[in-house]
């Protein structure tokens, strides 16, 4: 399943066009309309994935050190192929609450105007590889959109929806030698931003 997403999000032709609050997408900004995202994520089929255009505050990933079940246990480079964002956040919230799971469930409480609560998620690792795989085309795209950037010289940590293992998720690190993501601790103890993504 993973491999057709990775695939559907690589073939589209909408990476870094504004999403706006009526589901339309546009390379340019469009008066009159409420931008809400970036595509960052473009399937054939005329759907994708929206980063939203700012995070929304920092959180840690869960209470306690504990394995989810249902997600696979991935290494840095199967975690920057993994674009399963809803699912994942599915899975995670399956567990608990957000007393136990604060990152996925603020991203899950988050909505703009045209969303709701429930229609936006936790990013899973790999849509941010296709962040910085088309980083000029997407940082632009977030200043037209009146956005925050992910860029080196304004370091934004934000969690991803992926495992690395029981005790451990995975977020984008920038400053980090050996490549796009670290990991570490789940617990209580290491707050990230969360920047929810939208799948429209």
């Amino acid at each position: 399943e993973n491999i057709i997403i990775q695939n559907k999000c690589m073939q589209g032709s909408e990476i870094g066009y504004i999403l706006y609050s009526d589901m339309t997408r546009s390379p340019n900004l469009v008066s009159g309309k409420m931008p809400i995202g970036v595509v960052v994520c473009s399937y054939t089929d005329g759907g994708g994935q929206a980063l939203a255009l700012k995070s929304i505050g920092e959180y840690y990933w869960a209470a306690e050190d504990e394995d989810i079940p249902s997600l696979p246990n991935l290494s840095q480079s199967k975690a920057a192929k993994d674009y399963a964002s809803c699912d994942n956040s599915q899975k995670i919230m399956a567990e608990g609450d957000k007393n136990a799971f604060p990152a996925v469930w603020a991203a899950h409480e988050y909505k703009t105007e045209g969303t709701n609560i429930g229609d936006w998620c936790l990013p899973a690792a790999g849509i941010f590889t296709l962040y910085f795989n088309n980083e000029d085309i997407l940082n632009e795209a977030m200043v037209r959109a009146g956005g925050e950037t992910l860029t080196y010289e304004a370091v934004n940590t934000p969690w991803s929806s992926t495992e690395n293992m029981w005790r451990s998720a995975w977020y984008l690190n920038l400053g980090y030698t050996d490549g796009l993501f670290a990991s570490h601790s789940k617990n209580g103890s290491f707050n990230l931003e969360v920047r929810p993504v939208l799948e429209f």
